[in-house]
């Protein structure tokens, strides 16, 4: 039999087929999947919730909700609440400002914090987007804070060195953003990786599978009924 004559036979025209039809197949699921990262990352679900009864948990909580590039924004959340919601992946982010954040503020050696909390068992597009939107919100409320308390200083000249160090110190140490990752992943990729791995190697595993299978049911043709 000639090479033409071979690629003519049914099984090989099956074979040709179906590696096409399966290439398309997976690139059209993957493809489309992959698309809506970063388009949709606003219809990500987060979760503000401020404790603070202070001006200043207030201010930040509706500066968050003003800002910040997501649609759907829950403020009517407990704490435990959102966390068990970010368990289930209802949740990507969970940002809380605590009871104490406005009286941290106007202590003189007291950093004050937020907590912005994420699932690294998620999605891994998901945590990463959610681990680069919470740095720029610590990045822009930290100089934030620090424009307020610098101003503060400005007011004090001719101070000595060491109260001038002193009020430095104060200025770089107002904020402090404070992440927050539940289900945290063990260091190395293959862990990142797992979910991955175990479908390609059950992908992988059923095809193999099924050609031995093929070739035991055509080692026992005519000795077994149909079924």
């Amino acid at each position: 039999m000639k090479f033409i004559q071979f690629l003519k036979t049914k099984g090989a025209i099956a074979a040709i087929f179906m590696g096409i039809f399966y290439s398309i197949a997976m690139l059209g699921i993957f493809l489309p999947g992959y698309s809506a990262i970063p388009g949709n990352v606003d219809k990500l679900p987060i979760a503000i919730i401020n404790e603070d009864t202070g001006a200043y948990g207030a201010k930040i909580a509706d500066q968050l909700q003003e800002n910040l590039p997501f649609k759907k924004i829950e403020t009517n959340l407990t704490n435990s609440q959102a966390l068990k919601d970010l368990e289930k992946n209802d949740l990507a982010l969970v940002v809380r400002i605590p009871e104490t954040f406005s009286a941290d503020m106007q202590k003189d050696k007291t950093a004050s914090s937020i907590d912005f909390t994420i699932n690294e068992a998620g999605a891994t597009v998901v945590s990463s987007t959610m681990k680069s939107v919470v740095t720029e919100i610590n990045n822009q409320l930290s100089e934030q804070f620090s424009q307020q308390t610098a101003q503060g200083v400005l007011m004090n000249f001719n101070v000595p060195e060491k109260q001038a160090a002193e009020l430095a110190k104060k200025i770089e140490t107002a904020y402090v953003g404070n992440i927050v990752t539940v289900n945290k992943m063990p260091d190395g990729m293959n862990n990142n990786m797992l979910p991955m791995f175990l479908t390609m190697a059950g992908y992988v595993g059923a095809m193999i599978g099924a050609m031995q299978l093929v070739g035991a049911f055509k080692s026992s043709r005519g000795k077994a009924s149909k079924t």
